[in-house]
């Protein structure tokens, strides 16, 4: 009788002891899932509020660039004489809507064959003779659009710095010239910048990307 009652004694201790060790094992689950869960939602809103800066950001930034861009016939207007553009008038012109933006590297105006208008920088130095493949499918684009809006090319490299840049543009009407269209030149680098002053954590990454992927 004492052996027996010593038995059920001892699986009395470690039946209490297994469940102890079973409760305290699911309390620390159950604290390690709601701290994770808490740094999850705290994590995901950091990640909302930035992404909503940078976004702000860059819709500010654009929508800056395409109220230039629709104005660029308007500012072009006095450099035009007898349906001819004065080249070195036209410049001083574009390169002050050009001083306007920070972002903006250059700012061209070509008309509806594809030709040059009028370029902020000379075009020796835009980079537009050496490779006209680059402006030629940018235009064919921004002129494809069923509804007039502004059109964001993919990166590219300048033939005449290798800087990668990307085109911004949108239909023009040139006083005595016509339909045109308006380009402004940005250097991603300064895209880059645009986006890291809204990431404010570190090990987070944001990344801006086209429909397309």
């Amino acid at each position: 009788m004492p052996l027996a009652f010593a038995k059920k004694t001892t699986v009395t201790i470690w039946t209490v002891v297994a469940l102890f060790v079973v409760a305290v094992a699911v309390a620390a689950a159950s604290a390690i899932w709601r701290q994770y869960t808490v740094e999850m939602s705290k994590t995901e809103e950091r990640t909302r509020q930035m992404t909503a800066a940078t976004l702000a950001a860059f819709n500010r930034a654009f929508l800056q660039i395409d109220i230039l861009l629709s104005n660029t016939g308007v500012i072009l207007g006095p450099a035009i004489e007898q349906k001819m553009v004065n080249p070195m008038a036209a410049q001083i012109l574009l390169k002050a809507g050009l001083d306007q933006n920070l972002l903006i590297r250059n700012l061209k105006i070509i008309d509806g064959r594809g030709f040059g208008l009028a370029t902020a920088i000379p075009f020796n130095r835009t980079g537009w003779d050496q490779n006209p493949g680059i402006w030629l499918a940018f235009q064919d684009a921004v002129r494809a659009q069923t509804v007039t809006s502004l059109v964001i090319g993919s990166p590219v490299r300048n033939p005449a710095t290798g800087e990668w840049v990307i085109h911004l543009g949108r239909p023009v009407l040139v006083p005595e010239i016509g339909r045109g269209v308006a380009i402004a030149e940005i250097q991603v680098p300064l895209l880059i910048n645009l986006i890291s002053l809204s990431s404010t954590d570190e090990g987070l990454t944001l990344t801006l990307e086209r429909e397309g992927g």
